[in-house]
């Protein structure tokens, strides 16, 4: 059976019976050291081999790094045939990061992030969200970046659009003239029009440089998601 099969099915059987890992952990080291002795031999036996084999697995994820997907790593997983094995190391891959993961969510839900009326940005910032949740800072803010030139578009359509083509710019200038005319056609306040900006130039960086400080991510998160909620806030106010 799969490593992850495997996990999941000991942790439903230790909730049903309101038993722990620690538990099962210490019960083993009674049976390893022959403080622990076996009632019914048969029975117990195949379930203390099976628990074995499980707590085994968990006590690895200790010692075992993360994956990370290098060359080298490709390489070697390129060389795995059997898809019991690559269940292993990604499950062991995955649990590692659960800390981690905890700790970001509390950060998160610190935030109060909310959906929003539009489906499609929602989407984006959901995508954002999660990426930074699994540790993809950088791709955390390039999304940020993409989902708020996305919503400047939209509500600068709702007042007739703006020719940013014939102004001149550089491409790469597009957002940050859509932010001043977001905050000439007051659809945004001082203070969002240089959030906006922030973001704009957090989400450049990460483009160009490959990097996002976790820290800064989060806070491209925070700060995306009040520009959104003003925006659709204002438009959601309009249609009632």
């Amino acid at each position: 059976m799969a490593t992850s099969c495997e996990l999941l099915d000991l942790l439903l059987a230790l909730e049903q019976t309101k038993l722990s890992v620690d538990f099962c952990l210490a019960a083993l080291e009674g049976v390893s050291d022959g403080t622990h002795s076996i009632r019914e031999p048969r029975d117990e036996a195949q379930r203390t081999e099976w628990l074995q084999k499980l707590t085994s697995k968990l006590a690895d994820l200790k010692l075992r790094p993360v994956i990370e997907f290098n060359e080298e790593m490709l390489e070697a997983l390129e060389m795995i045939a059997d898809d019991d094995t690559l269940d292993e190391e990604f499950t062991v891959a995955a649990l590692l990061q659960v800390p981690t993961m905890v700790e970001r969510w509390r950060k998160l839900r610190a935030l109060k992030v909310v959906l929003l009326p539009n489906e499609q940005v929602t989407n984006y910032l959901r995508q954002a969200t999660t990426c930074y949740l699994y540790g993809l800072s950088t791709a955390a803010a390039v999304l940020c970046r993409a989902v708020l030139e996305f919503a400047l578009d939209e509500a600068l359509a709702s007042k007739g659009g703006v020719l940013l083509a014939s102004s001149g710019s550089e491409p790469k200038d597009r957002l940050k003239n859509l932010i001043n005319w977001a905050r000439t056609t007051r659809l945004l306040t001082d203070i969002l029009r240089d959030k906006a900006h922030s973001v704009r130039k957090r989400g450049n960086s990460a483009v160009h440089d490959g990097t996002c400080p976790e820290t800064a991510a989060l806070a491209l998160l925070k700060d995306t998601g009040e520009i959104l909620r003003h925006l659709y806030g204002r438009a959601s106010g309009r249609a009632r």
